[in-house]
């Protein structure tokens, strides 16, 4: 299959471990595809979902409502035998109807529903191409010459075997693609986002970051199961948000917490040290995993003092004074007296 350029902002593995945490499948996949989202930014946004494990229009609609996405509606004909005259979209999502036995003549319209399959479509640089959740390991976007010709012959059998080869769109939507909110977020930032939820999820599994118009804010559910967002914000200090009591995670998780939106921030933030001794036995905040993902992340290794700005090789203290914040060595008389003393 011919791989095209555009970054995703998932790869394979997190649709993988996506589909192993809350089920993601064809549905959420093309919707954060198509929209520009990582599949964790998408998950609160999708309704019963997780409940039903499928995304019919009608769950499809709120979700691009819900994610306050530009999109119209150019063809939709659920009913019929196949399509007539389809109007796709440059950008969009399209809802595929597989035809078996459940699409025969006088067969009741809802026996076909649950042989559906979301794509995602775009023109880019002047082909026509397919996302498709099944095509991840080429890449996720392929030539749509390659998703009908050589994808759909070999999933069919696997996911239909009573399908008889034949498709047609059910649903074609135009869809523009957005960012976390509204605010740009450039590819390789949006990996290091990714790689922050993953770890942030190993400690509190209903919150997220997310970027948005005026920075970076944090999402989690409350107790009575609405989403409740904040914007990052500390007073006094660093570490604890000024909403630090509604969300209400620890001391502990706070400061990780406010490393993950630092390293965001491309401020000065803990070593990975730090990780390594919330992951340790000791701890036990992270699993030791979160070290490696945030090591390949591209998390530092080795910090800098933020007031001397030579290399920190042993113990270290926090500064946070005089529009200066980060790790400092704590020791020497001089980076006191740069930063205006204590």
């Amino acid at each position: 299959m011919t791989v095209t350029i555009e970054e995703l902002p998932f790869d394979a593995e997190a649709v993988a471990l996506a589909n192993e945490q809350w089920g993601c499948n064809c549905g959420p996949a093309a919707l954060a595809a198509v929209t520009g989202l990582t599949l964790d930014t998408v998950r609160p946004h999708l309704g019963q979902f997780e409940e039903k494990q499928y995304t019919n229009p009608t769950m499809m609609a709120k979700a691009l409502r819900s994610l306050q996405a530009t999109w119209s509606r150019l063809y939709e004909c659920p009913a019929a035998e196949r399509a007539v005259d389809p109007t796709y979209p440059h950008r969009g999502l399209v809802r595929i109807q597989w035809a078996g036995p459940w699409t025969e003549p006088g067969r009741p319209v809802a026996a076909r529903y649950r042989h559906t399959h979301w794509i995602a479509v775009r023109h880019f640089r002047g082909r026509h191409d397919v996302f498709d959740v099944n095509a991840m390991e080429a890449g996720g976007w392929i030539s749509w010459d390659n998703w009908r010709d050589s994808l759909v012959p070999w999933l069919l059998p696997q996911v239909e075997p009573k399908a008889n080869g034949q498709w047609w769109p059910t649903h074609c939507w135009a869809v523009d693609r957005i960012d976390q909110a509204g605010r740009y977020v450039p590819p390789k930032l949006r990996a290091r986002l990714e790689v922050a939820n993953k770890v942030l999820a190993m400690f509190a599994s209903d919150t997220r970051i997310e970027s948005r118009q005026k920075g970076w804010a944090v999402t989690w559910t409350s107790e009575i199961g609405s989403r409740i967002s904040k914007q990052w914000a500390c007073r006094g200090n660093d570490f604890y948000p000024v909403w630090n009591h509604k969300w209400a995670r620890g001391g502990t998780a706070s400061i990780a917490l406010s490393q993950l939106v630092r390293w965001l921030r491309r401020l000065p933030v803990l070593p990975l040290a730090s990780w390594r001794h919330w992951a340790s036995d000791k701890c036990g905040l992270v699993d030791p995993k979160a070290v490696e993902l945030l090591r390949a992340g591209g998390y530092p290794e080795q910090v800098n003092c933020v007031l001397c700005h030579q290399p920190i090789t042993g113990p270290l203290d926090w500064w946070h004074l005089n529009d200066v914040s980060g790790p400092c060595c704590g020791r020497a008389p001089e980076c006191r007296q740069k930063g205006g003393g204590r």
